[in-house]
């Protein structure tokens, strides 16, 4: 069964209702004002380099003049209803100044170097939306953990140079592009629209960054970093927003970057973004996502907790792998990977089936083990019977009160 016939199953099966409606979280307390504190003067200074010493050399006369008295606010957080927004930037109405949260550049110097080192060791970069989409889309209980200790990322990755200069380049190129978007904003007098007319606008400052970037030895690199994480991070179902995201406004962002790799990642992303079964995987995925799951890997596929222990020859205990059927869909099984931890009679464990990871807890009884699951906001009941010496389980699961309701699973371990 594909990704998205997957998803497409647990939509119909009611484990996802839509529309999806997610409120603003305030994620100010992700960092310590002290350390926020401590990082205010080095970005402002960064920041204002790259104003000074990229932007406005590459401006043509007219853009100078109409940009001339501009200047760039560092708050340690963002103002008004973007408080709390760790990707807020912006350019207040009719002002001739672009907003810098140092929260915002905290975040996004972290997911820099988070995406740097995933990168130079060989790691996908899943994870980084995962952790995005989670931050949003999880119920976190009030607490939202920092790019790098969410995503494991070694607190020496920096020694490692390469690790440093793609992380810089990252972090340097996307402050260009989001300051020449806000730029775009001041210079063309938009009025941070909250209609239908917000995405001409969007299209119109992002046209403008690329227009001047190209000009400039700086290739619009971190842009796509940006967009990846802002991508995974925005509401589902899309409403009329300032500053919205949306698959048209990448979709022409993406035709007017010349490097033709960036303009194929940005065209997928657009594609992301316009597939509502996609973004309901998303969601889906990052109601399971635990920060225990987002360990880095090589592969595409999810998996269990680093940590959690595959021991065990006995029935009910290790790692194993197999398959889940769900009646909705005869026919079409899914992988599924699970470790059990047993202990007397009592049994915990984590799964996966491609989308994210969800619990289990039961009691062995005889031959059987009776499992309660959970996935997200979703659970149910779910019964394992033990063939031989335990090395393989089959049986039924069910969503809620029912054990059976849902379809049939088995697992071998390994």
């Amino acid at each position: 069964m594909s990704r998205r016939a997957r998803i497409a199953v647990l939509l119909g099966s009611g484990w996802l209702s839509l529309p999806i409606a997610i409120q603003s979280a305030d994620m100010s307390s992700m960092y310590p004002t002290a350390t926020l504190q401590e990082w205010a003067s080095r970005y402002a200074a960064s920041s204002n380099r790259i104003l000074n010493n990229y932007v406005f050399q590459y401006l043509t006369a007219e853009e100078k003049r109409g940009l001339q008295d501009v200047r760039i606010d560092f708050p340690l957080m963002a103002e008004g209803s973007e408080h709390g927004n760790p990707l807020a930037f912006y350019a207040p109405n009719r002002q001739m100044r672009v907003v810098f949260p140092i929260f915002s550049l905290k975040f996004l110097d972290d997911l820099a170097i988070a995406y740097a080192w995933l990168q130079i060791n060989g790691y996908v970069l899943d994870t980084v939306s995962e952790y995005t989409a989670m931050l949003v889309y999880k119920d976190m209980g009030g607490r939202y953990p920092a790019p790098l200790q969410a995503l494991h990322i070694p607190s020496n990755a920096l020694q490692d140079k390469r690790v440093d200069e793609l992380a810089i380049n990252h972090f340097v190129t996307a402050r260009m592009f989001i300051l020449l978007h806000e730029l775009g904003h001041v210079y063309y007098g938009h009025t941070g629209r909250s209609d239908s007319g917000s995405i001409a606008q969007e299209i119109q400052a992002d046209k403008f960054a690329l227009e001047v970037m190209a000009r400039s030895p700086v290739p619009p690199i971190g842009a796509l970093l940006f967009f990846m994480a802002d991508a995974s991070m925005a509401e589902y179902p899309p409403r009329a927003r300032t500053h919205p995201l949306s698959g048209k406004r990448l979709h022409a962002l993406a035709f007017s970057l010349q490097d033709p790799l960036m303009k194929q990642q940005m065209l997928q992303l657009a594609q992301l973004l316009d597939d509502p079964d996609t973004r309901a995987g998303g969601i889906l995925a990052a109601k399971a996502t635990s920060e225990a799951s987002l360990v880095p890997r090589r592969t595409h596929q999810p998996v269990l907790a680093a940590g959690a222990s595959a021991a065990g020859t006995g029935p009910f205990q290790g790692r194993c792998s197999g398959q889940f059927l769900q009646k909705t869909a005869p026919g079409e099984p899914a992988p599924l990977e699970m470790v059990l931890q047993r202990t007397g009679n009592t049994v915990r464990g984590q799964y996966t089936v491609g989308l994210g990871t969800g619990t289990l807890e039961g009691t062995v009884t005889g031959a059987s083990l009776h499992l309660q699951w959970q996935w997200g906001n979703s659970y149910g009941r779910a019964v394992l019977t033990a063939t031989g010496d335990g090395g393989r389980m089959e049986g039924n699961w069910g969503f809620r009160e029912s054990g059976q309701n849902g379809g049939t699973w088995f697992c071998v371990r390994r």
